[in-house]
């Protein structure tokens, strides 16, 4: 069935990564990803789905097959700004749609690496069901002024730090990263 957002169009900003480029997925991965978000997306009345992919490692090629409108090398502030719900699984480009207080879903199906944790006001989802909830609950109840506290908070933390520690608190975020996915940490032998 279709969740109703209301008669006017809202608009679901997926904000990709290029962990294919990196290796760390593969192509059937990105695919399934995106093909996740768009038949979620479908699932919503009233609502359309845009997607802004990487300006420089990424390949419009890799996204035609997808009935939505593709952006590149467009403004990125003008597509957050007209965004209602933006969605990724680890980009900068999540922390700039929190900092515009727009609302973030971490869409993660292979649980993998994120640098957003429980405590960053984000809203997760691991497959289309909860992608779908996550997106409804959104869509008609906002976010709790808790969740928005969390989110000033991280984006804060992130962002706007001129402490001289960006370093530290990078690095700290790698550690907690690979604890929370050790399978991605490979050891070599240094020669």
């Amino acid at each position: 069935g279709y969740v109703s957002c209301n008669n006017r169009i809202k608009n679901i900003l997926l904000i990709t990564s290029y962990l294919v480029e990196q290796g760390v997925w593969t192509r059937k991965q990105r695919e399934e990803f995106t093909s996740d978000i768009c038949y979620a997306a479908e699932r919503v009345r009233n609502c359309e789905l845009t997607i802004k992919i990487h300006p420089v490692v990424e390949s419009l090629k890799d996204y035609e097959r997808f009935p939505v409108a593709l952006y590149q090398s467009e403004s990125f502030s003008g597509l957050i700004k007209k965004c209602d719900i933006a969605i990724t699984i680890m980009s900068s480009g999540g922390v700039e749609a929190m900092a515009a207080g727009k609302p973030l879903i971490i869409y993660n199906p292979f649980n993998g690496m994120t640098q957003y944790d429980e405590n960053s006001g984000v809203t997760f989802a691991c497959n289309i069901m909860e992608l779908l909830i996550a997106i409804k609950g959104i869509l008609k109840d906002g976010l709790s002024d808790e969740r928005k506290e969390l989110a000033r908070d991280f984006v804060y933390r992130q962002a706007y730090l001129q402490d001289g520690k960006a370093s530290e608190r990078i690095a700290g975020l790698i550690v907690r990263m690979t604890e929370k996915a050790p399978y991605l940490v490979e050891s070599k032998e240094v020669r």
